[in-house]
């Protein structure tokens, strides 16, 4: 999937983040508004990441965080 650029914080996963259980080595933070699915491909500075589960919802739904795997 083809998309444009967005802002959002990237951080390494701990076991347990954002009250849930990662699923990935990094996790990725965002606004909810921005359509990312499992499986999808991102590169984030010169690095290439996969979507390792479907994204979760934070903050009354205006955010979300996506577990996600080095490809």
């Amino acid at each position: 999937r083809e998309g444009g650029a967005f802002r959002g914080l990237l951080d390494v996963a701990d076991q347990l983040a954002f009250e849930a259980v990662t699923h990935g080595t990094h996790v990725l933070r965002y606004p909810a508004d921005v359509a990312l699915a499992d499986g999808d491909a991102l590169v984030i500075g010169a690095a290439s990441y996969t979507v390792a589960a479907p994204p979760r919802r934070i903050n009354d739904g205006r955010e979300a965080v996506a577990d996600l795997v080095r490809a």
